[in-house]
Order: C-alpha cells, then sequence, then structure tokens
C-alpha cells in the first residue's frame, strides 16, 4: 500500500492540525504550509470516523474557493501532489466532472476501509448560496478564505453542523465541521473581528454583534509572519528571517529572496501576516501596525481632558473624535457622509457629539474644533465656506458652551 510522510512543521501548524474544534481557521503567511496541513487534516479525520456496519469508514468533504479556475490552478493540483502524484496513482484520479471530485478507497491496518469524497466546489456569490442546500457533507474545507463572504460560510456552516454523512442509520458521524485556510485578509473582513483582533464598530446593534463574537468552541489560529522588521528610527530599513517562522524546511526559497521587488504592502499581507491595507502612495506611518496601535476593547472618554474634534470637509465631510491625554492620542469615535454639504452634516454631527460626549458640550473648555485649512475655501458659486455652519454662526451649526476656539483660526494653526 502506497504512503507518504506528513509531520506538521511548525507549532501552530501542528496545533491546528490535531485541533477538533467543529470551526477550526489557520491564517498564515504565503508558504506556510497551511493548505497542505488542511489536506492531510481532511485524510486524518477521514481515518478517525468510526466505520459503519460493513466497515466502512466513510466520510464525503466539500472543498470551496471563489471559482473553478482557482480550484483547478491552486487547490486541486495541491491535493493532487498529495493523493495523487505522491502516492503514484494508487489512491485514483481527480475526476473533471461538473463539479470535480476524488473518491478514495484504501484498507488500514485494523481491516477497515477509508472511503472518502471529495468534492470541488466554486461558491463566489450570494447566487451560489442556494447550491449548498442539496450538499450533505462530513465537513467544508474553505481555502484562501481571505475571499469568503461571512455569508456564504453561514451557509455552509448550516449545512456541515447538521452531520450528513454518514447518515445516524449509518452509524452516525465522529466529527462534522469546517476547516479554513487564508493569508492576512484585508480590513474589514469579518474574520479578524470574530477573532477579537479588533473592536466591532460602535454603531453595531446587539445582534449584528453576537452574529460577529466567536463560539467558544471555534478557534482560530495565527502562525508567526515569515520575516522580523528591522526597524531605526521608527522606519522600517530592513528585514530578517524570523527563526519562529514555519514550514520553513519546505520553502524554495528564504522569505528575504521572496520579498525581492515587492511593495510595503504585498511584505505586510503575504509575508508579515497582516490584515491587508490597499492604498496608493508611500504610508505616512510605516511603522502603523493595527495590533500594536487598535485598542482590543472600547476606550472610554475621560472628562479630566478637552475633547478633540478634527474636521475634513467637501461633499464627502469627516470628523474624527478623540483625546490627547499625558503625550498620547487616543481616537474614540469617527463619522462621515457622503454627498452632503456641511449644513447637512453639522447637526449630525452635533446630535452624535451630544449623545457620546455630552459632558464635553455643556462645559467650558472642554472641546476643541480643528479643520482642515481648505475649510476656509470659498465655493464655486457661492462666498460661504463650510466653517460657519460647524461654527454656529448659522442654524443647525455646532453651538454651545464648550466651543473655545474659533474654528476658522484653528484650521490655519
Amino acid at each position: 500500500m502506497a504512503t507518504f510522510p506528513y509531520r506538521p512543521d511548525g507549532r501552530i501548524l501542528s496545533e491546528f492540525f490535531w485541533d477538533r474544534s467543529p470551526v477550526s481557521i489557520i491564517q498564515g503567511p504565503v508558504g506556510s504550509g497551511s493548505s497542505s496541513a488542511c489536506c492531510h487534516k481532511i485524510w486524518k479525520l477521514a481515518q478517525e470516523q468510526a466505520p459503519d456496519p460493513l466497515e466502512r469508514r466513510r466520510s464525503r468533504w466539500i472543498v470551496v474557493r471563489n471559482t473553478y479556475s482557482q480550484l483547478e490552478e491552486t487547490t486541486m493540483k495541491t491535493w493532487a501532489d498529495w493523493f495523487v502524484q505522491k502516492v503514484g496513482g494508487q489512491y485514483g484520479d481527480i475526476k473533471l466532472t461538473h463539479p470535480p471530485n476524488h473518491k478514495i478507497k484504501r484498507p488500514l491496518k485494523d481491516g477497515t476501509i477509508v472511503d472518502l469524497e471529495t468534492i470541488f466546489y466554486a461558491l463566489d456569490g450570494p447566487d451560489d448560496i442556494a447550491n449548498l442546500l442539496s450538499l450533505e457533507p462530513t465537513g467544508f474545507w474553505f481555502n484562501e478564505m481571505q475571499f469568503t463572504m461571512k455569508e456564504m460560510f453561514d451557509a455552509a456552516h448550516g449545512r456541515a453542523a447538521q452531520g450528513r454523512c454518514p447518515a445516524k442509520i449509518d452509524g452516525g458521524l465522529t466529527w462534522c465541521g469546517i476547516i479554513g485556510d487564508l493569508n492576512a485578509p484585508p480590513e474589514g473582513h469579518w474574520i479578524p473581528y470574530m477573532r477579537g483582533d479588533v473592536p466591532m464598530p460602535e454603531d453595531w446593534d446587539e445582534d449584528k454583534r453576537r452574529e460577529y463574537t466567536k463560539p467558544e468552541d471555534w478557534n482560530f489560529f495565527v502562525q508567526p509572519p515569515g520575516l522580523i522588521e528591522v526597524i531605526e528610527n521608527k522606519r522600517v530599513v530592513g528585514y530578517r528571517e524570523n527563526p519562529a517562522a514555519e514550514n520553513t524546511n519546505w520553502l524554495s526559497q528564504p522569505y528575504k529572496a521572496l520579498i525581492k521587488g515587492k511593495p510595503k504592502s504585498y511584505i505586510d499581507t503575504f509575508v508579515m501576516n497582516r490584515v491587508g491595507r490597499y492604498f496608493d502612495g508611500k504610508a505616512v506611518f510605516e511603522t502603523f501596525r493595527e495590533e500594536d496601535h487598535v485598542a482590543k476593547t472600547h476606550m472610554d472618554y475621560n472628562p479630566d481632558f478637552p475633547l478633540l474634534v478634527g474636521l475634513d470637509f467637501a461633499r464627502n465631510p469627516a470628523a474624527i473624535i478623540g483625546q490627547c491625554i499625558r503625550g498620547r492620542v487616543a481616537i474614540l469615535d469617527e463619522f462621515g457622509m457622503e454627498n452632503v454639504s456641511a449644513g447637512t452634516f453639522a447637526p449630525l454631527l452635533k446630535q452624535r457629539l451630544m449623545r457620546k460626549f455630552g459632558p464635553a458640550l455643556t462645559e467650558s473648555g472642554k472641546i476643541q474644533f480643528w479643520g482642515d485649512p481648505t475649510g476656509g475655501s470659498k465655493g464655486q458659486g457661492t462666498d460661504k465656506t463650510p466653517f460657519p455652519d460647524l461654527c454656529g454662526q448659522q442654524d443647525g451649526g455646532l453651538t454651545g458652551a464648550g466651543q473655545q476656539h474659533d474654528l476658522a483660526a484653528a484650521g490655519h494653526r
């Protein structure tokens, strides 16, 4: 019988491989071995399934990517590398049906037979959710979950949690659920919220917060970055190999070679394993790190220090609200609107400030407004600037005893 060796190369990779939670998801840099770990976790779970009355260990897995081209070019190649090429075809071939599938039937030393069916599905949008309703899987593997919508994951979880294969009449399941792997997802992705990496937006209601609260029996794993930054004078001046990086024994080239010619946004996402930020141009603060500079919990207003409101104008006005406490700037809230005038924006901003920071607006010297200098520019069809609306000089503006600074003057400091 053809065999092949596999051993997770790294502590986090090993913890993920042996975890038997109903949902286990691992995030790692490119080349960290997470996809191969998922392949072997499926195979190991298939062997752990209790045999039915016919001594078969039956299981059915749905392997998901966004498109069939992505499945064929990446996921199916990884699967075939382990379960077709490395065993000399003795486990059979992937059948290019629609959808593609691979059926493996292999005897174990105890006389039972592993009967594993793997189906490769492309699920990309809301219309594809209906395709999940007819599936009866043991588990799902979501490959490259940074591209997976939460609605798709929720629909799959609803099917996997029911444990359809094998059926109870045939002995039932030993395990059912979802596994997944991903590189660092883009900012705003649902996984960092569920991991608790970043706080949930304050304007989310209780239902939304419950939706993004991690169940106790779900596990998320984050592998170490591939490199360590070399920082001088608060700037990144280079990188060195990270001795804690995983799967490096099987990389064709070290991470330092991989990053040659790559922008920092690529390095941060695919090598440093940080939540992705997509932008043009050069970052103002290259050493900004979400894990270091974004609070894990909500920060409260401190009445002993002034509230600072920074304002931006034009047709997409915005405000950022915070405090400077002993040299440390804490951002407490933000508020923005699209395609509205300053006259529309001002009263709504006032309502938000009253609701969240009422004491600051009623006590002298407790609130200061700072505006972008462009707020002093006159409009194309009028001599009016945005400042009057936001200074309380017209109806609907921000007014109150707490305003100690004239916005027009503050904006030009």
